[in-house]
């Protein structure tokens, strides 16, 4: 279990958080206007999540699609956001890790993720094919009235309910993963024009999560975030704030409050690798993400990234994604 965390949470076409040590390429596809979304690099300076901006501001919803490939073992490197979200494996087996649990899911398989919940994604057979749905808990409604207190509450914010895993072998699980089926359509069609079927496939699964909670298995006390884990989650956004400049052992240990071989520490036990290896994959996910969605020349990547050099990025470019930037820009075709 030695994974790389790419930062791929990070909006655009971003990843985030967690880097494995043996490189691996994910696209993650996200369709703007038809996807209700984009993600944007903006972070909250108060609870460093990162934050998603949609095409219909008043209409808070994003769809959007993983592919997970390589040749070595695709992945969506660790991340957290305040949207609740539902994910469904559309082809392929995956591995999802919540906090400190592990989750394997197949095809036509899915899982809730509740807010705020760090998780990262690794593919395990086979070219994996994710499509996921992120939305606030408050989405359409708010939060002051019936429906939310007796359907949203119940659920959202509650660490009993870090996740709830979601097969075909149970009728109201199946149900949910109809309903998350057809949002992932009427997100892809028009949201403009399919406001009413979103928002009542939304309360469907709302509804069901909450008249079967009963059923759902409630996750271990011993599995909550661990302090290790909320200052990990500390010196992540550090990175993902500071990732252009120059950052030292001693900078992203301060974002923590803690010593240098205490953030080393934290790094190798929730994420087996070192604060460094994780800062130069989060800078090689921002670039090949502005590699695929920008013209900027690769030296100005390089220094935006926080590569000390072009021939620095280059080598090490090479040794993640098996391409030099610039071979990577020019087989685009193979990862779009």
């Amino acid at each position: 279990q030695s994974w790389l965390q790419h930062p791929s949470t990070c909006q655009i076409l971003i990843k985030c958080d967690i880097l494995p040590t043996n490189g691996r390429i994910c696209d993650e596809r996200t369709r703007g206007s038809k996807m209700g979304g984009k993600w944007s690099q903006k972070e909250s300076a108060s609870n460093m999540l990162e934050q998603v901006t949609y095409e219909i501001a008043d209409f808070p919803i994003l769809s959007r699609e993983w592919v997970l490939e390589g040749k070595d073992r695709g992945e969506v490197p660790w991340h957290w956001h305040s949207q609740v979200e539902f994910l469904y494996v559309e082809k392929g087996e995956i591995t999802c890790y919540i906090n400190t649990s592990s989750i394997v899911l197949r095809e036509n398989e899915g899982i809730f993720i509740n807010s705020k919940e760090s998780h990262s994604i690794l593919r395990n057979v086979g070219i994996g094919c994710i499509k996921t749905i992120l939305l606030p808990v408050e989405f359409v409604f708010g939060t002051d009235n019936y429906f939310y207190k007796e359907c949203i509450k119940p659920i959202a914010h509650q660490e009993q309910y870090q996740y709830i895993r979601l097969t075909s072998e149970r009728d109201w699980q199946k149900d949910i993963l109809s309903e998350m089926e057809k949002l992932r359509c009427y997100c892809d069609k028009n949201i403009a024009k399919k406001m009413s079927s979103i928002i009542f496939s939304v309360c469907r699964i709302w509804e069901k999560l909450a008249n079967f909670r009963q059923e759902i298995p409630v996750t271990d006390p011993s599995q909550v975030r661990s302090p290790s884990q909320i200052r990990l989650q500390q010196m992540l956004a550090f990175i993902r704030r500071h990732y252009s400049e120059p950052i030292t052992l001693g900078d992203i240990a301060g974002a923590a409050n803690i010593s240098q071989s205490e953030a080393a520490r934290c790094f190798k036990k929730n994420l087996d690798v070192t604060p460094f290896n994780y800062l130069i994959l989060y800078r090689l996910e921002v670039a090949k993400a502005m590699l695929q969605s920008s013209e900027t020349s690769i030296t100005e990547i390089a220094m935006q990234c926080g590569f000390e050099s072009v021939s620095y990025f280059d080598r090490v470019f090479r040794k993640y994604y098996w391409l030099t930037p610039k071979e990577f820009r020019g087989n685009m075709d193979l990862y779009s």
